[in-house]
């Protein structure tokens, strides 16, 4: 079942507010969710504005995990 044009657009618009937190900042793939739900999305939409950033490369938890460690390891941790 394809989801109606609203749905649609909700699912944009997350996908919008996604990229735009992770212009502002990195961000774990879960973080990213949790703001979104903040924001009142559905989980639905959510999980898929996850998903696509993962698919454009824009999230790599990985990547952020090893940022981490490396901000920690030069203030001493």
């Amino acid at each position: 079942m394809q989801p109606s044009l609203c749905e649609e657009e909700l699912y944009r618009k997350a996908e919008v507010t996604a990229a735009g937190m992770l212009s502002r900042r990195p961000l774990s793939a879960a973080m990213l969710e949790r703001k979104l739900l903040e924001k009142e999305f559905p989980p639905d939409a959510a999980a898929y504005a996850v998903e696509r950033m993962r698919v454009l490369h824009a999230i790599d938890d990985t990547a952020y995990g090893e940022l981490l460690l490396r901000s920690y390891a030069r203030k001493g941790y």
